[in-house]
């Protein structure tokens, strides 16, 4: 009987091994599964720190009129003057929105989606290292997936855009790279008479061409900090072919603008809304405070003391 469940099980895997879905489908799940285990403490906390300012007194999510404020940079304006200090990432605040409608001040939806998009992200690198032909490249997702410098990210809610942006930006390389026709290696080019099938990307370049640079501006609108696949893509480039054509670069153009175009809005509303200091301002002020220390200790030093009998 034992031979018999081993022999079975044996026939389970062999089975699987032939299918390529069904090993990604088992390896998507079992990454599903690791991340909710490793962050079930988390999914149990409370709101911390400011996640007051951007989800449970956020004045923006409790109507419908908040949603186009949370697209106006004008709404930043306004919230800095009545003491909000709001980052600009529409697409982040946009979730909180939608989540906010779906069940309020409830700090558990909140913790769920986060773990699930960490997840998500996980499984987008994964295959994208696939399809560059990484060896182990599920082990590096896992690792990605349950890696405690993530911890932040995921178990604060206000670390939304991290998590949020971070899926948006392996998703642009994943369907740039199909743009690109960089495959996974026992995945062989499609049959132009194969019917399209659940979840697919679409074949037309134009199309794929489109949906990447839409995904690139969801990473973006999501944390500017996701300014970077432009410059990823010509190292996958270089890697795999050796060379960076004029050919390969055009296509690039768009990415580059909406990245810079994106970073220095995002650094005009630090400065003028968040009020963030730039290094230089941060030394200059440090430079003053170490003077006047040093001028009073040297007064100090130079001040006659009254000795008390």
């Amino acid at each position: 009987m034992t031979d018999l469940n081993v022999e079975a099980n044996d026939s389970l895997w062999a089975t699987a091994r032939r299918n390529p879905r069904a090993l990604m489908a088992i390896g998507a799940i079992a990454i599903y599964l690791l991340t909710f285990a490793a962050y079930w403490t988390a999914i149990r906390g409370d709101f911390i720190w400011d996640d007051d300012y951007y989800v449970s007194n956020n004045p923006m999510l409790r109507s419908m009129d908040g949603l186009p404020q949370i697209w106006s940079p004008r709404a930043w304006l306004a919230g800095r003057e009545g003491g909000m200090h709001l980052q600009y990432y529409p697409m982040t605040l946009t979730s909180f929105w939608i989540e906010h409608q779906l069940w309020g001040n409830n700090p558990l939806g909140y913790h769920i989606v986060n773990v699930a998009l960490h997840a998500t992200t996980a499984c987008l690198l994964w295959v994208v290292l696939r399809r560059l032909q990484i060896p182990a490249a599920w082990a590096a997702a896992a690792v990605f997936a349950l890696h405690p410098i993530n911890v932040e990210s995921v178990a604060w809610i206000t670390e939304r855009k991290n998590v949020l942006s971070g899926m948006f930006y392996f998703a642009t390389l994943l369907v740039y790279m199909k743009y690109m026709e960089i495959r996974s290696p026992d995945r062989p080019p499609k049959d132009p008479n194969e019917p399209e099938k659940l979840f697919s990307l679409p074949e037309d370049e134009t199309r794929v061409y489109a949906l990447a640079i839409f995904l690139f501006a969801c990473a973006l609108l999501s944390k500017t900090v996701t300014s970077t696949p432009p410059a990823a893509i010509l190292v996958m480039i270089w890697w795999k072919r050796g060379r960076i054509t004029m050919k390969e670069f055009l296509p690039l153009i768009p990415f580059f603008i909406l990245g810079i175009g994106m970073g220095v809005f995002t650094g005009v509303i630090e400065r003028n809304v968040i009020g963030a200091q730039g290094p230089e301002r941060i030394l200059a002020e440090e430079v003053a405070k170490r003077l006047d220390t040093i001028n009073y200790e040297v007064s100090c030093a130079l001040t006659p003391r009254v000795v008390r009998a």
